[in-house]
């Protein structure tokens, strides 16, 4: 069980660095 949570930390971290980058292009088109 631990070894699973322990793999999906790190998932979870970069599937939240993907979404602020996405929300940041998003922006970024609205702006111009």
């Amino acid at each position: 069980v631990w070894r699973e949570i322990a793999l999906a930390v790190p998932s979870l971290k970069d599937s939240s660095i993907a979404v602020q980058l996405f929300i940041e292009e998003f922006q970024a088109l609205f702006a111009e």
